[in-house]
């Protein structure tokens, strides 16, 4: 009976999606992007899952991006040949090469579809739909807002519980799959709203609608703290940083001369930060915000750290093994089981790939796409963070400068995550990064297509 349901909530869905496509494709867009958020895991035939309506929607856009892509290449060449998108594009054709060579070859692929689904529908469309200035601060609203039931579904189950930190990992479901991704994507749109609501004459907003949004800031703050998530806590702080770092003024460039720094630094002293590591007793499961924060440092006795240094240092011994192409995208969790080292597993270590993958963007990427997919991902990332400050400093619209700072501080909240969880492949993270990405290169299209007529 639970499946009849489903398949005729799912049929019910897509009817009123395909109405809405053809109404207005721009609402369809929006409805999507509110979607995501109150999206949930469905099982299909097969044994396939998906994130329901919201991946679903998202294949519609891709089919529809693809369609005009074919039918007006024109139309796409200055996105396609903006250096953050040959990079996207690089990283997706270095995936299907590396789907070549892959251990499981069906999990690679349906990641290098899924991932060419998010890049057509949440990059390429976004970047037409964020041309016009009035729709660039639409989409992290759209998603603020849609976080809104799942915020209060999360705390009213908080509330039952007494707010234990040591009860919170699933409370968020069936929206969120555990706390740590819950508190990422809330997170990803703090900096935003607080952008929006501290501007909201300048968004043409209204003192009511000021008001709201300073409300929703409140919110999503108090949902952040009792996500109990460290790496969402202190990617808040990174971001503050940031944008003091932006308020000084100061360029890409020395930002990249500053994190070379840090990398000497703690590849000098990483003996001294190991032993302090090992010295640490704090643990996650606290109510004291210090403590709790500080327990991100313990590789003494707290679980969760122990089994990320597992699984980084797996991660490590797998691309030994395959430098070049790697085991294949989506294989990472099928695969470290045996690269693993008794002494270095913890009790919550498995050898039946059921329980995630590296822990880590960007060594996930090198243990399933190899050096080149490691490269190519910090080129993406840093170059966008690169074309965002450029973006941000170089542009005369007021609008343009506060959202792309407002991406800029959201997207640098992902990457933070991504020392220590990979997200990307889930939709509800993807929405808020490509679609973010999207949104810095369309301004920074604007502003180049604006200078150009300035010149002439």
């Amino acid at each position: 009976m639970s499946d009849l349901i489903e398949y005729i909530l799912l049929f019910s869905t897509a009817a009123f999606g395909l109405w809405l496509l053809y109404y207005n494709k721009e609402w369809f867009y929006s409805f999507c992007v509110f979607i995501i958020p109150l999206s949930v895991g469905i099982a299909l035939p097969g044994g396939a899952n998906i994130s329901f309506p919201g991946e679903l929607m998202l294949a519609i856009l891709a089919l529809i991006i693809l369609w005009q892509i074919i039918s007006k290449p024109a139309e796409f060449k200055k996105i396609i040949f903006h250096p953050v998108s040959l990079l996207i594009i690089a990283d997706l054709i270095w995936m299907i090469t590396t789907s070549l060579f892959s251990e499981l070859p069906v999990v690679s692929f349906k990641r290098v579809i899924m991932r060419g689904i998010f890049i057509a529908s949440l990059f390429l469309f976004t970047i037409q739909w964020a041309e016009r200035d009035q729709n660039k601060i639409k989409l992290l609203l759209l998603y603020a807002f849609g976080l809104i039931l799942p915020i209060c579904y999360t705390e009213f189950n908080h509330f039952w519980i007494g707010f234990d930190p040591a009860m919170n990992v699933e409370l968020s479901k069936p929206f969120f799959s555990e706390h740590t991704i819950y508190g990422a994507a809330i997170a990803f749109v703090i900096p935003f709203i607080a952008v929006a609501a501290g501007n909201f004459k300048t968004f043409g907003y209204t003192k009511l609608q000021g008001i709201l949004l300073w409300f929703l800031l409140a919110i999503l703050i108090f949902a952040e703290y009792f996500s109990f998530s460290r790496a969402g806590l202190l990617s808040l702080i990174l971001s503050s940083l940031l944008y003091g770092f932006m308020r000084l003024k100061l360029k890409f460039k020395h930002l990249l001369f500053g994190l070379f720094c840090i990398l000497i630094l703690t590849f000098i002293f990483r003996s001294q930060i190991y032993e302090l590591s090992k010295s640490n007793t704090y643990q996650s499961n606290t109510n004291q915000f210090d403590k709790h924060l500080l327990s991100a440092g313990n590789l003494n006795t707290n679980v969760s750290n122990l089994e990320r240094v597992n699984r980084w240092k797996c991660a490590v011994r797998m691309f030994l093994d395959k430098p070049v192409t790697g085991f294949g995208p989506g294989t990472f969790q099928f695969e470290y089981g045996t690269y693993q080292m008794p002494e270095e597993m913890t009790r919550i270590s498995t050898l039946k790939g059921d329980k995630g993958n590296a822990h880590s963007e960007l060594l996930t990427s090198l243990s399933e796409q190899g050096l080149p997919g490691f490269l190519i991902n910090l080129a993406w990332i840093l170059t966008t963070i690169g074309v965002a400050m450029r973006s941000y400093y170089q542009s005369e619209n007021i609008i343009v400068k506060k959202v792309v700072l407002a991406a800029l501080l959201g997207f640098t909240t992902f990457v933070f995550h991504g020392l220590f969880n990979s997200f990307l492949d889930q939709d509800k993270i993807a929405v808020l990064v490509f679609g973010t990405m999207a949104i810095i290169v369309a301004s920074d299209l604007t502003d180049k297509i604006k200078t150009d007529e300035k010149s002439i």
